[in-house]
């Protein structure tokens, strides 16, 4: 089933098409591109910084090095995008180096 309202985001707004051919425009206000830009760069950001001050160290690094598996677990779940090899080459790289740095910590 296809959505009848298709949104395409530009420099000056938004265009709303609607399934009539009605065209009308909506400009986006600087409140919602400052939002956007708060909570999806300043929030992680500040979020790090949290963790930073309360985790170890080595607790804090493997959170980190399990992000690029997250995310393209989540890829593959969500936006339904299947990663490349080399993609997949680069995850693998990162636990590997996880799984011989806490070998070598044992």
């Amino acid at each position: 089933m296809c959505c009848p309202l298709r949104c395409d985001l530009n420099l000056t707004g938004v265009q709303a098409r609607g399934g009539s051919n009605s065209t009308k425009t909506m400009p986006m206000s600087r409140a919602v591109c400052a939002r956007v830009g708060i909570f999806f760069s300043v929030m992680p950001y500040i979020c790090d910084q949290f963790a930073m001050a309360r985790l170890s160290k080595a607790t804090f690094a493997l959170m980190l090095s399990l992000l690029p598996a997250t995310a393209c677990l989540i890829g593959i779940i969500v936006l339904r995008r299947v990663p490349s090899l080399s993609e997949l080459a680069g995850v693998g790289w990162v636990i590997a180096g996880l799984a011989l740095k806490r070998n070598a910590d044992d």
